[in-house]
Order: structure tokens, then C-alpha cells, then sequence
């Protein structure tokens, strides 16, 4: 209901683009002619080359972009890198308390340390020793 009475009140057909089409295209020349320095600046680098032209496909000028991308990406990894590094002792200390609270036998508490699995005969000896839970 109260759709409708919007839509009698308020008029939106000024906002048409394809009300006028002679509107529209001289709106698209003015605003084409506005931005055809900056553009033009924009084809250009810091030197004056010209970096891409117009006729350029879309492969080419993202190929400009791979360094920049590149160097950004390895800077990612890098700050990813430290942040996990630093991270880690948090992890040690929590992986202690764990292994303290479940009371394992001590080989076993190597083993976890060590980061090594455990052969036949390791765990043959842990039990047989009296260390067993």
C-alpha cells in the first residue's frame, strides 16, 4: 500500500538514461572530453613514456601490474611469516600445560617434544619400565 503511494507522489523518469537517448549521448561526449587529459596522464609514466595505449589488450596492462602485485604478495608472506613465528612459544608453553595436566610418562613427554613418532621398540621399553598410565 504504502509503495504505491510513493510511487504516485514521487516522479523518477528525469533519472531515465534511456529517456532521451540524445541527452545521454551528449552526456557521454562531455564527459569523455573532460577526461581525455587525465586519461592520457594517466597512459603515461613518471617519464613520459606511454605505458599502455588504448589499443592495448587487458593481458598487456596487467602484466605492468605483476611486479607491483608480486612485491606486495612476498611482503604478505614475510609479515605472515613473523607473525607465526612469534606466535609460537605461546604454543610450547600451552603444549607443556597439556601434557603436565594429562600426566604422561616422560619418554612420552620427549617423544611430544622431540616431535618424532615413536618406534616398536620405544614403546616396548615405555611399558615394560612401569611407566605406563
Amino acid at each position: 500500500m504504502e509503495s504505491d503511494e510513493v510511487k504516485g507522489r514521487i516522479d523518477l523518469s528525469a533519472l531515465d538514461p534511456f529517456s532521451d537517448p540524445a541527452a545521454r549521448d551528449a552526456l557521454v561526449a562531455r564527459v569523455l572530453h573532460r577526461s581525455a587529459f587525465e586519461l592520457a596522464r594517466r597512459r603515461r609514466n613518471g617519464t613520459g613514456e606511454v605505458m599502455w595505449s588504448a589499443g592495448a589488450s587487458v593481458l598487456a596492462v596487467m602484466a605492468g601490474w605483476a611486479r607491483p602485485a608480486l612485491a606486495a604478495a612476498a611482503l604478505a608472506v614475510l609479515a605472515s611469516a613473523i607473525a607465526l613465528r612469534t606466535a609460537r612459544p605461546e604454543q610450547e608453553t600451552a603444549l607443556a600445560g597439556i601434557l603436565e595436566a594429562l600426566a604422561v610418562p616422560s619418554p612420552v613427554e620427549q617423544w611430544v617434544e622431540e616431535e618424532r613418532t615413536p618406534s616398536t621398540a620405544d614403546l616396548i621399553l615405555t611399558l615394560e619400565g612401569g611407566t605406563a598410565w
